[in-house]
């Protein structure tokens, strides 16, 4: 035996894992000093500035890398081509959607995208469906819109 290891997993070297650390640590950087503040236009009312939500997750994407470069390695599994196509499947499904929010609006959009989703995911709970079709969009728009002040598609 090999010690209870799935053989189908790649041990992923600490190297290469301090690499990708690296890169997603620089990635981080180029979003916090560079597109973020580039993109979002400064506006001081409301709840809360445009910026604050993107730099947290700039933020975070930086922790998460700076992480790997100090404690890298791990498994890796195989990737199943059928889960790949279905990831690229889910890409651009939400590609379509933000690009058919240009013209629709989130309101339309969101719900629809949502059934989608949850329905290949495999929920069938008509419950389940109902809130997430039509409450987390409107929580979601209520959020942003009337409570932040900002405006969606």
């Amino acid at each position: 035996m090999d010690g209870g290891r799935d053989p189908a997993a790649a041990s992923l070297s600490p190297a290469a894992g301090r690499l990708v650390g690296l890169a997603v640590l620089c990635l981080a950087g180029l979003l916090w000093f560079g597109l973020i503040p580039a993109q979002i236009e400064f506006y001081d009312q409301g709840f809360m500035r445009p910026q604050t939500l993107p730099l947290i997750c700039a933020g975070g994407i930086g922790i998460c890398g700076a992480l790997l470069v100090l404690f890298p390695g791990g498994q890796m599994g195989r990737s199943d081509p059928r889960e790949v196509l279905r990831g690229a499947g889910v890409l651009a499904l939400c590609s379509l959607a933000v690009w058919a929010m240009g013209y629709w609006g989130f309101l339309i959009v969101a719900p629809v995208l949502a059934l989608i989703l949850a329905l290949g995911l495999g929920e069938r709970r008509l419950f389940w469906l109902a809130i997430a079709t039509l409450a987390l969009p409107l929580a979601i728009w209520l959020v942003v819109e009337p409570l932040l002040g900002r405006a969606l598609p």
